[in-house]
C-alpha cells in the first residue's frame, strides 16, 4: 500500500513509549525491523498463554493498551515510537496501515545477549521474553540529538499507545516525516508550526529583544515553562517583575481562565521576591483569542494581551525562528 502526503495528513498521530524489560540487542532488532512493541508479561491471566494477542487474556493495564493497539491496527495511524531507554536516543516513526495485526514475538533466552537490564525477580531466564508487536511501514528513524523537540514534547505520564497531543507536535513531526520520505510537504511560516515549548522560548526572547512591546525584560528568573502551570515566563529587570502565560488556545473560556490564574498568582503573593517592583502581566495567545475578549476584562486584570502572530512576525528573520522551524532541521 502506497501512502501520499494527503494520506499522512489524514492519519492520527499516536505515541508508543518503549519502557520495558528488554536489552540493547532487542531494541536493535525492533528498530531494524521497523517494529513497535508492548510488554506486560506478568499481567497475563491464569491459564492463559503469554503469547496471546487477545486483550481478554490479560489483566489491566495490558488489556486496555492491547485494545488500543488493536483499534489502531484496524483504523490505521501514524505511530511515533520512543526508544530512549538503555542509552538509546532515537524515535522511529512509521505508518500502521488499516487492517494490520498485532503479533506475538518471543525472544528466547539464547537470543537475549544480556540480562543486565532485566528484573530477574519478575522474569525467568529460561522463558525468554514475549512481546506484542506491530510492523510499521515507511519507517523513518529520528535521532534526538538532531531532533530534540521530539523528546521535549513527550509527557512523562503520557500513557502508552495514546493519541499524541502533548506539545502541539503533530504538524511539526508530519512535516519532518514527509520530508524524509521525499513526499510533497508545505511549511507555512507561522507560529502554529512551533511546538508548545518552542513558542514559550520564542515569547521569552521577544520580551528581551522588543522592549517597546512591553516593559523591558533583562533576564529570566526561572526556566521557561517553569514549575507552575500559572506562569510560563518569569523575567525581570531593575524596575519590574514580568510574569507571562503562553498558549495556542483560541477558546474564550480557557483564555479567561488562564488570565485569571495569572492574576491570582500575583494576588496570592506566590512571587514575594517581586513585591518591591512593578508587576507586569503578559498573555501571549492567538490574535483570534484577543478579539473574543473585552477591553474591560483585560484592563480589570491589568494584563497586556500580545498576539503570537505579532511575536512571530517581529521575530522573523532572527536566528531563533530559523532554527525552530522544521524546514531548517
Amino acid at each position: 500500500m502506497e501512502f501520499d502526503s494527503d494520506d499522512i495528513d489524514d492519519l492520527p498521530l499516536y505515541y508508543n513509549r518503549h519502557k520495558m524489560s528488554a536489552s540493547p540487542g532487542i531494541y536493535d532488532d525492533l528498530i531494524k525491523n521497523g517494529q513497535i512493541a508492548i510488554h506486560y508479561e506478568k499481567k497475563v491471566k491464569e491459564e492463559r498463554s503469554r503469547e496471546s494477542t487477545n486483550p481478554e487474556d490479560w489483566k489491566s493495564p495490558m488489556c486496555h493498551i492491547l485494545n488500543r493497539l488493536w483499534k489502531r491496527c484496524k483504523k490505521g495511524a501514524l505511530m511515533a515510537a520512543d526508544y530512549s531507554q538503555y542509552d538509546y536516543s532515537k524515535m522511529i516513526v512509521g505508518i500502521i496501515p488499516p487492517g494490520s495485526e498485532v503479533k506475538n514475538k518471543t525472544y528466547s533466552s539464547s537470543e537475549i545477549e544480556t540480562w543486565e537490564y532485566i528484573n530477574e525477580d519478575k522474569h525467568d531466564r529460561g522463558d525468554g521474553l514475549a512481546y506484542k508487536i506491530v510492523d510499521l511501514k515507511n519507517v523513518v528513524v529520528f535521532d534526538y540529538d538532531k531532533y530534540s523537540m521530539l523528546l521535549s514534547c513527550q509527557a512523562g505520564k503520557q500513557g502508552n499507545i495514546n493519541h499524541w497531543t502533548v506539545g502541539k507536535i503533530e504538524k511539526n513531526l508530519k512535516y519532518l516525516y514527509k520530508r524524509e520520505l521525499g513526499l510533497e510537504c508545505e511549511c507555512q511560516r507561522n507560529p502554529y508550526l512551533l511546538t508548545d515549548k518552542q513558542l514559550e522560548v520564542l515569547c521569552s526572547e521577544y520580551l528581551r529583544r522588543f522592549p517597546k512591546s512591553s516593559p523591558e525584560v533583562d533576564y529570566l528568573l526561572d526556566s521557561v515553562g517553569g514549575k507552575t502551570k500559572d506562569v510560563d515566563i518569569i523575567g525581570g529587570s531593575n524596575n519590574i517583575r514580568s510574569l507571562s502565560q503562553v498558549s495556542f488556545t483560541k477558546n474564550k473560556g480557557k483564555i479567561k481562565k488562564k488570565i485569571k490564574r495569572l492574576w491570582d498568582f500575583v494576588e496570592n503573593d506566590k512571587d514575594p521576591k517581586g513585591a518591591s517592583k512593578e508587576i507586569v502581566l503578559n498573555y501571549f495567545g492567538p490574535k483570534e483569542g484577543e478579539e473574543k475578549l473585552s477591553e474591560k476584562f483585560l484592563k480589570n486584570r491589568d494584563v497586556k494581551y500580545i498576539p503570537i502572530e505579532k511575536v512571530f512576525e517581529e521575530m522573523e528573520g532572527t536566528e531563533i525562528v530559523e532554527e525552530m522551524l522544521p524546514t531548517q532541521v
